[in-house]
């Protein structure tokens, strides 16, 4: 898992289109998003300390990201993406 996300200034809100458990298992949302706009993506245990996990470029209006496989017995995490 990524260094810790301190947020430096206002989070704008995002978009998100859908949620899906997807092969693997993996996790994966989709929202809509800036063509060319780097967006860090973000998950966290408890919605107080945020973790990155990795970074996207939007190439169109929605931007989709996948997790990696999910393991069972991990806890659960919520995600977000931050401009």
């Amino acid at each position: 898992m990524g260094a810790p996300f301190t947020n430096t200034g206002r989070l704008e809100n995002l978009e998100v289109l859908s949620v899906a458990l997807v092969a693997g298992p993996a996790f994966s949302f989709s929202f809509r998003s800036n063509p060319g706009t780097t967006y860090t993506i973000q998950r966290s245990e408890n919605l107080l300390s945020w973790a990155s996990v990795g970074t996207i470029t939007a190439t169109g209006t929605t931007t989709t990201y996948t997790s990696a496989p999910l393991v069972p017995g991990e806890p659960r995490f919520s995600y977000r993406a931050a401009k």
